[in-house]
């Protein structure tokens, strides 16, 4: 999937082969909007970022003018979903809406009253399943602003009602939600995109915090400290790859100019990241060799849940990037194909 610079317009096309080539969007399918993309056991749909409307596409890699829903009294496509079966999800707005994927049709919707904090709504990203309950990324604070607290909203699989909303105060500003191949769920905080951590004394450092298979809260004995780790640095975009490996797109902010601690445009345009390896059991970290610092606007990961890897994506320029992939599997890395233009993958072969 990649977008234009401004948002405006989507494209998508699948990708029969990871394979050292460069991709453009020639063969792609135009869609408005900033898309967003909803993937399960091979199949997708695109959401439009203009409007409240979903398109299945085939395997293909086309739009299915049949099988398209329109989703009533939203401005655009919910971002914030979880797949729950193959004809279940949860969508995730100004509440939870029960999406049957099959027929495209909205099942029920449930409240999201019940996590509301000091007058503030939820907003619900992307999680995961593990025992009857689904754990989802929340936010509270509007962008740019962030939370003081990490967030994760707990849902009943089966209806997505709210059951419960757990609190960390070790984090700030919920990033992402794994679940890890023993049932541990690793939930990571993301500040690494905000101007004030160049004052370390003004943010929590980026953490990993840990729900032990059988709990249903945070372990307060572990934590992995990022900034620690990495002898000062925060990180973002964590991606667990399996047997306690994870990767995060790290800040490394002494390679920035002074500038771009007040100038924003600087940070964002800065070659100043880089895709570290965290060790989470050893709680140490260390740069991804032979793959080179880019600019701080954006980290793309994909874990590859077939072959046991990770594609890490080092886009050079912001906002259009043009976004080189590696594969990464354990010290090896495999330079693959080049998007030209702000792209993201999504994986959508299944395992045998």
């Amino acid at each position: 999937i990649t977008a234009t610079p401004d948002g405006r317009l989507g494209y998508a096309q699948p990708l029969q082969r990871l394979q050292i080539d460069t991709r453009d969007n020639a063969l792609a399918v135009e869609s408005t909007g900033n898309a967003r993309v909803y993937v399960n056991e091979e199949r997708f749909w695109v959401g439009s970022g203009e409007s409240p409307t979903i398109t299945a596409y085939t395997e293909s890699g086309l739009p299915d003018p049949d099988r398209r829903i329109l989703i009533e009294g939203l401005p655009q496509s919910p971002f914030g979903h979880v797949f729950t079966g193959r004809n279940q999800a949860f969508l995730f707005a100004d509440r939870v809406y029960q999406w049957d994927p099959e027929v495209m049709a909205i099942r029920g919707t449930q409240s999201l009253e019940s996590a509301r904090r000091e007058n503030r709504s939820p907003d619900l990203g992307l999680g995961v399943v593990r025992g009857g309950r689904v754990y989802v990324v929340t936010r509270y604070a509007p962008f740019p602003n962030i939370d003081d607290n990490v967030y994760v909203a707990v849902l009943d699989e089966t209806t997505g009602e709210v059951i419960d909303v757990l609190e960390d105060a070790r984090g700030q500003q919920t990033g992402s939600v794994e679940l890890a191949e023993d049932g541990t769920i690793y939930v990571a905080s993301s500040n690494g995109f905000v101007l004030p951590r160049f004052g370390t004394d003004l943010v929590q450092p980026s953490v990993v915090l840990r729900i032990l298979p059988g709990e249903t809260d945070f372990d307060p004995n572990w934590q992995f400290n990022v900034r620690e780790a990495t002898g000062g640095y925060d990180a973002t975009g964590f991606r667990y790859a399996g047997d306690g490996i994870a990767y995060g797109f790290v800040f490394e902010k002494d390679k920035a100019p002074a500038e771009a601690e007040t100038n924003p445009q600087l940070f964002f345009t800065s070659q100043s990241s880089r895709w570290w390896r965290f060790d989470l059991n050893a709680q140490t970290a260390a740069p991804v060799p032979n793959m080179p610092a880019v600019v701080s606007g954006s980290g793309i990961s994909v874990k590859l849940s077939c072959a046991g890897s990770v594609l890490l994506a080092t886009p050079t320029e912001f906002p259009a990037a043009d976004n080189q992939f590696y594969e990464v599997r354990g010290d090896a890395v495999t330079p693959l194909f080049r998007f030209q233009g702000r792209g993201q993958v999504f994986e959508l072969q299944s395992c045998p």
